[in-house]
Formats: C-alpha cells, sequence, structure tokens
C-alpha cells in the first residue's frame, strides 16, 4: 500500500498543476496590492477634474432668472417683435 502511494501521490499532485496556476497567480496577485501602493486611475483623476471644472463653471454663471435676463441676447429687437 505505501508503495501505490507512493507512486500515485505525485502523479496526482503532478496532474494538479492545471490547478496550482490559477490559485499561485491569485495570491501573487493579492500579496502585490497588499504591498505596493495604488497608482491613481487616470480615468479617476478625469472625473475630479470635470467636477472642479463644472464647480467653477457654476459658481461663475449668472445664479437667479433675472441676472439671466439682463445678459446681451444675439437676436434683435426689431425681429423677435
Amino acid at each position: 500500500m505505501t508503495d501505490a502511494l507512493a507512486v500515485f501521490v505525485p502523479f496526482v499532485l503532478f496532474m494538479l498543476i492545471p490547478l496550482w496556476i490559477p490559485f499561485i497567480a491569485l495570491t501573487v496577485g493579492v500579496v502585490v496590492e497588499r504591498v505596493v501602493p495604488s497608482r491613481p486611475s487616470p480615468a479617476a483623476q478625469a472625473v475630479e477634474n470635470a467636477r472642479v471644472r463644472t464647480a467653477a463653471a457654476r459658481a461663475s454663471a449668472p445664479a437667479t432668472l433675472a441676472e439671466v435676463r439682463t445678459l446681451p441676447t444675439h437676436v434683435d429687437a426689431d425681429v423677435a417683435a
């Protein structure tokens, strides 16, 4: 029996190599993510820049409808009547 196990166990472990590879890759990935600080995402930075630009545009925009009505228009008074 011990002779059979001495042959069978290494053979089974060798056959399971295709299953080991994803687990090893997963383990390495988890360790790398824990150890190495993450870089900021370019997409997240672009969204943050857009938020800043939008806030600045809203701050400089007219706040009330009365202010909007005082803005100059491109329509002539004669054409509008």
